[in-house]
């Protein structure tokens, strides 16, 4: 019989900022928001606790009790077929994925409950090989039933019928298995940078009204406003937090005496529908001061290039998705030539 308990390493989810693809342009000049590669699905996972939910018990179903040596497949993510295993009808709140899990680990609670004798049960992931560890040794003692706690691979996918393998060995058993949380991977964190997203539009008699043609591409006007990055969160299910946003911008100002330039970039939220509209650019103007760079009438004629950064802090309620634009505006006096020459934004998502 093996002794040896399954372990699994958890590593919290760590951020890594990567480039985004190259010539992934959309419209306007701006390249698409690319979710980052943190690992692999399985590797830099959260984990998520769940109020204890019953997924299997085999006392309830016809034929449930486990056969010494059989192996049996249960369902563990997703809503669907639960009753069928004895588990809760409409599972447990553990997400199931498409090509990649959602949640490729689970925390569950196993119990043996009146086991014929003496023997063990394995826990492994649905179509991987028998490991060689056990989760729970037991024996028939008269009221004593066998748990433990443990953390299992599962497919967790809609790609296989099932989630995980579980077999006796030694002696049957009846199975009794509650879900306590999952880990998870999730994008939390994406950018942008576009190259020459020049701010363009004559100049309009009211600023947040973006709906006035763009007689000359070349012309920088006041009021227009440009969506320069985006990225977008998507939280877990059941998890609140806040998201983290970090900005940058490079901004050239062709100042001409006399005149006053004046650019402010500031991020806003805005719901996924939002993205395929001209943007709401009143927000911006009330940024705190490190991203509105500003150019005084008697500053001397020149070029000026400025790097420009801001952080900010947006709360999201858990299994919502927002999207999260960095916009700028151009307005008092600008002069032709004035333009965001790159932008970037980082959003990362803290749970409470």
């Amino acid at each position: 019989m093996n002794n040896s308990c399954q372990r699994a390493a958890v590593v919290l989810a760590a951020v890594l900022v990567l480039p985004v693809a190259a010539g992934a342009q959309s419209g306007g000049g701006l390249r698409a928001a690319v979710a980052p590669v943190l690992g692999d699905a399985t590797r830099e996972l959260l984990f998520v606790p769940l109020a204890p939910c019953r997924i299997i018990d085999t006392r309830k179903v016809s034929h449930g009790f486990l056969q010494p040596g059989a192996i049996r497949d249960f369902l563990v993510a997703g809503v669907n077929g639960f009753l069928a295993q004895g588990g809760t009808g409409g599972g447990c709140g553990v997400p199931d994925g498409t090509a990649q899990p959602k949640a490729p680990a689970v925390a569950i609670n196993f119990v043996a409950v009146g086991p014929a004798g003496p023997g063990h049960l394995t826990a492994w992931e649905y179509g991987e090989p028998v490991p060689g560890a056990s989760i729970i040794n037991y024996s028939n003692v008269s009221g004593l039933n066998i748990a433990n706690g443990v953390v299992v691979p599962i497919d967790g996918t809609t790609l296989h019928p099932f989630d995980m393998h579980v077999q006796a060995a030694v002696s049957g058993t009846h199975l009794v298995a509650d879900v306590t949380g999952y880990f998870t991977r999730f994008p939390i964190e994406a950018f942008s940078e576009p190259s020459k997203d020049i701010l363009r539009g004559a100049v309009q008699p009211n600023p947040t009204d973006l709906s006035a043609a763009n007689p000359d591409p070349t012309e920088q006007g006041a009021g227009r406003c440009e969506r320069v990055a985006t990225c977008t969160v998507t939280t877990p299910v059941g998890v609140n937090g806040k998201v983290l946003v970090k900005s940058w911008a490079n901004v050239q100002l062709a100042h001409v005496n006399g005149t006053h330039d004046r650019i402010i970039v500031g991020p806003r939220t805005e719901t996924p529908g939002e993205l395929s509209a001209a943007p709401r650019c009143h927000p911006v103007v009330n940024q705190v001061a490190n991203m509105d760079f500003e150019l005084p009438d008697v500053a001397p004629t020149t070029n000026i290039d400025a790097t420009i950064s801001h952080g900010r802090e947006f709360n999201q309620l858990g299994n919502t998705t927002v999207n999260y634009s960095l916009l700028a505006k151009m307005f008092d006096s600008p002069s032709p030539g004035d333009q965001v020459e790159s932008a970037r934004m980082v959003c990362l998502f803290i749970p409470d």
